[in-house]
């Protein structure tokens, strides 16, 4: 949307919509380098992204291309990135956002 202002707008306002950002994440096997360690419990934790330059806009889900995995020879057009949506979408964009993480919450 061309002309609509920008605003700040944080996440954290989420919780006063009804909306959960949680993030859970299962225990993740060793990778093959070391900077892989991986994990053996589950961990949960709370995303807060913000930025000072929120504005809305609408969004093209069209993929044009092919679903994973086809070949050219049976084609079949994947018509959004989610399928069962509308091909158009009102979203938000945050510009320079900045993500933080809450303390996890580890279980086993």
């Amino acid at each position: 949307m061309r002309f609509a202002p920008t605003i700040p707008t944080s996440t954290g306002l989420a919780k006063y919509l009804g909306l959960d950002f949680t993030q859970v994440q299962p225990p993740l096997p060793k990778g093959t380098s070391p900077e892989l360690e991986g994990t053996d419990r589950w961990c949960k934790m709370m995303p807060l992204i913000w930025s000072s330059k929120t504005s809305l806009g609408w969004f093209d889900m069209n993929r044009g291309r092919l679903a994973v995995g086809q070949s050219v020879e049976t084609r079949e057009e994947v018509n959004n990135w989610w399928p069962g949506l509308g091909r158009w979408r009102i979203g938000m964009k945050m510009d320079s956002a900045t993500i933080e993480f809450e303390e996890a919450e580890y279980w086993p």
